[in-house]
């Protein structure tokens, strides 16, 4: 059975909530790829784990500042934890192709972190994504992305995550319009069941020159809802 969670808009003050003990115990809140592609911690380091999670938040928290496009949610527990958040943004002109390509990966990162960090990997990542959506994501047609997911490990698999993700689906329905996000293969059954369907083939990602021994295969994924809009955006 689902724990009783609760979902909100995110508010200014939850970004050093998030950095609470109540809200690291069990697994923190920190975006991938850093955690745990990007920025490996070692089990029980504390320490790092906090350093690396200030680094996600604080990126996290600029988006919520300066981005107008960006809808960040939050799942919560009755005593108020926090165990899941979002950033879904909406394109009411089309996905901003440009403006998201460029990303300062090291803006918030400490000079001393920089040896731990796989910078390279993560500006490749995050730069790569944003690429692909040109090839896969429509021009101009009006959109809602999600940008970002994490649940805290303890808290996985109950429900959370599906509750963000039904929250994009209700809102793309509700405006007539396409939701669309990237996904690991193994995490496809999750967004299926709130009606993503793939797009086209798997694109492989090579982690071994990182020297991470896997390829990942990512999914591209649309929910398309049945709408007049959709099916003639330009109407």
């Amino acid at each position: 059975m689902a724990a009783p969670f609760t979902v909100s808009r995110v508010a200014a003050t939850d970004f050093s909530e998030i950095l609470r003990p109540l809200n690291r115990r069990g697994g923190d809140l920190a975006t991938p790829p850093i955690s745990p592609l990007c920025w490996p911690v070692a089990d029980g380091d504390d320490k790092e784990a906090l350093r690396r999670l200030r680094y996600s938040t604080a990126n996290e928290e600029k988006f919520f500042k300066v981005d107008p496009t960006c809808h960040q949610i939050k799942a919560c527990t009755p005593d108020g934890e926090i165990v899941s958040y979002a950033r879904w943004n909406f394109f009411p002109e089309g996905y901003e192709f440009e403006k998201h390509e460029y990303v300062d990966v090291g803006e918030f990162l400490p000079e001393d972190a920089r040896s731990v960090m796989k910078l390279d990997l993560y500006r490749e990542l995050r730069t790569g994504m944003m690429r692909l959506r040109r090839e896969w994501q429509p021009r101009g047609q009006a959109c809602w992305v999600l940008m970002s997911m994490v649940s805290r490990e303890c808290w996985r698999k109950q429900g959370a995550a599906s509750l963000l993700i039904d929250w994009g689906v209700k809102k793309a329905r509700e405006d007539g319009v396409p939701a669309y996000l990237e996904a690991s293969v193994t995490g496809k059954p999750v967004y299926e069941k709130a009606g993503f369907r793939e797009v086209g083939e798997h694109v492989p990602w090579d982690m071994r020159p990182h020297g991470i021994p896997v390829v990942f295969n990512i999914a591209k994924m649309a929910y398309i809802p049945e709408s007049d809009f959709v099916k003639h955006p330009h109407k």
